[in-house]
C-alpha cells in the first residue's frame, strides 16, 4: 500500500510543489530491542528500521532519492551523475533506482579500504550496468565533473542530473524532514514513547540535518546524537548549521506555512568513534556489530551503523534511564545471487585490485 510522505500530510501545499516519486515502503517499522536493552541496562531501547525502506534496496538513501530522482524526471533528464566511495551505498542506490526509472546512471568513485562488502557493491553495479569512473581522490572527482557533463551533452544531448555525495541537498533532506513527522505519527500511535535521544551516523549530514529540522517543526523535543564517520572537514558544527538553515529556508520559501525553526542545542556531533579514517573499522565498532548480530540477528556494518551503535553503547551509563532510538540507516535487503557469477572485466581496470 502506498502512503504519501508524512510531510505532505502536515503541509499539503508541499505535495503540490515538491517533486516526489514513490520508491520506498513507508512508514518503516519501529521495534523494541528488548534483549540488547537488557544487556546494556536500557529500559527503553528502540530501532527505526530504515534498513527495510524498500524491496529492491533499502537504507536511508531511499527517502532522499524519492525527491531527487523525481526532480530529475521533472526536468526530463536522461542521465544522473553522483559521487561516492567505491563501496558507497548512496552511489549504488542512486544507480539502481535511476535505472528503474529509465535514467542512465553514472557514478564517480574514489578509493576506500578493501572489504567483501565493497566487492559485492561493485558486482551489483556491473549487474545494473552502471557507468563507472574511478578517481584517485574526492578533489580529483570534482575537477573532472565538468568534463563528464560535456560528454553527456555530446552523447545524449542533455546535461545529467547532478546528485551530490549522499544525496545531500535541501531537496534531498526533505525525505528526512518527512521522516520526523512519520516518527511523530508512530509516537501518537503508541508504537514507541517519545525518544529522548536518536543515535545515527553522520556522513554528508543530510539525514541528520533533515531529521533535526523535522523534529523541531513537529514539536518533538528529541535530541540527535550524530556519530561522525567522515573527516571533520566534511562534517562539523558549522557545516551542519549551514545545511540546517538551507533546508529551513528552502521549505519556508516553498511553503511559507513551514515554520522558520532555529537550530539550538538539539544536535550533538560525536567525534569519538571516527577512528583512523573513513571506512576504517574500529574495535568498538566491530564489537557493536557483533553484539547486535548475536543478540537480535540484526546485521550492521563497520563504516556507518557499527560506529553509531558503538557510540550508543559507550554512553550507556549516562543515558540508561532515557528512551533511546537507534536509526538503522543500512540496507539489509540481500544482493541478487547472480552477481557472484559476474565477470569484473567491465569494471575500470583500477578497481580490479579490490578483488585480489
Amino acid at each position: 500500500m502506498f502512503n504519501k510522505p508524512a510531510l505532505f500530510t502536515e503541509f499539503p501545499a508541499l505535495a503540490n510543489t515538491l517533486p516526489y516519486i514513490h520508491l520506498g515502503i513507508f512508514p518503516t517499522p519501529v521495534i523494541k530491542l528488548s534483549d540488547l536493552g537488557k544487556s546494556l541496562t536500557f529500559q527503553n531501547l528502540y530501532m527505526k528500521c530504515d534498513n527495510i525502506s524498500a524491496i529492491q534496496y533499502g537504507g536511508n538513501k531511499i527517502r532522499k532519492l524519492e525527491f531527487l530522482l523525481a526532480d530529475a524526471l521533472k526536468h526530463h533528464k536522461k542521465s544522473v551523475l553522483t559521487f561516492g566511495a567505491v563501496g558507497s551505498n548512496h552511489a549504488l542506490a542512486t544507480s539502481l533506482y535511476a535505472r528503474k526509472l529509465g535514467i542512465h546512471p553514472i557514478v564517480h568513485l574514489y578509493p576506500q579500504p578493501v572489504s567483501d562488502k565493497v566487492c559485492q557493491t561493485l558486482r551489483h553495479h556491473i549487474l545494473n550496468k552502471t557507468e563507472i569512473h574511478q578517481y584517485s581522490d574526492y578533489s580529483n572527482i570534482k575537477n573532472r565533473t565538468r568534463y563528464r557533463i560535456l560528454c553527456e551533452l555530446f552523447k545524449r544531448g542533455k546535461k545529467p542530473a547532478i546528485i551530490p555525495s549522499g544525496g545531500t541537498t535541501a531537496l534531498g533532506a526533505c525525505g528526512f524532514v518527512s521522516a520526523a513527522f512519520e516518527l511523530k505519527e508512530q509516537i501518537e500511535q503508541d508504537l514507541l514513547p517519545k525518544p529522548d535521544v536518536i543515535f545515527l551516523p553522520l556522513g554528508t549530514m543530510g539525514t541528520a540535518a533533515g531529521l533535526a529540522v523535522g523534529l523541531k517543526a513537529a514539536g518533538l523535543k528529541t535530541k540527535i546524537h550524530a556519530v561522525r564517520v567522515v573527516p571533520d572537514t566534511m562534517a562539523n558544527n558549522d557545516t551542519f548549521a549551514n545545511l540546517y538553515r538551507q533546508i529551513v529556508q528552502f521549505l519556508n520559501k516553498t511553503d511559507p506555512s513551514f515554520p522558520s525553526v532555529q537550530l539550538e542545542n538539539e544536535v550533538y556531533i560525536d567525534n569519538n568513534e571516527y577512528g583512523d579514517g573513513y571506512a576504517e573499522p574500529t574495535e568498538s565498532g566491530i564489537q557493536a556489530v557483533e553484539l547486535i548480530k548475536d543478540i537480535h540477528e540484526i546485521h550492521l556494518e563497520t563504516t556507518y551503523t557499527g560506529k553509531a551503535l558503538a557510540a550508543l553503547i559507550s554512553n550507556t551509563k549516562k543515558l540508561k534511564t532515557k528512551t533511546i532510538l537507534f536509526w538503522n540507516t543500512y540496507n539489509s535487503q540481500p544482493a541478487p545471487e547472480e552477481i557472484k557469477k559476474l565477470s569484473i572485466c567491465s569494471l575500470p581496470e583500477g578497481l580490479h585490485g579490490y578483488f585480489e
